[in-house]
């Protein structure tokens, strides 16, 4: 076997193995999303922290909304578990709804929601 073969067998080997645990495939279990502010001040032009966190099969993509217009998109690349810890700036006193999206590359969605109030 040449060794351009080989390197194509093991990347191969490598994709098939994704969302596997010591080699036994693993049941991701239902898809969840969650998101939660955890941290900041909730001030105008001062730093708002959320954890974003998903589960399940085939994940494509973490969205985070924040209610004001903006937008974050995680890539998850089909793996079984994504998160991040999200950081956004209010310009404007008010009360947004932020959102975390899951999307699977079989199409499954699924949303949850936090409620910021932001002060002068």
């Amino acid at each position: 076997m040449n060794r351009r073969r080989t390197a194509l067998t093991l990347s191969i080997l490598l994709v098939a193995l994704t969302g596997c645990e010591q080699g036994i495939l693993t049941d991701p279990g239902p898809l969840t999303v969650s998101i939660e502010q955890t941290t900041g001040e909730l001030r105008v032009d001062a730093t708002v922290v959320f954890e974003v966190n998903a589960r399940g099969g085939g994940l494509e993509r973490l969205v985070t909304r924040y209610g004001d217009g903006s937008a974050d998109t995680t890539a998850a690349f089909g793996a079984t578990s994504v998160g991040r810890t999200a950081e956004h700036i209010y310009q404007e006193a008010g009360t947004y709804e932020a959102e975390a999206w899951i999307f699977t590359f079989a199409g499954d969605s699924l949303a949850d929601r936090v409620t910021v109030t932001i002060r002068d």
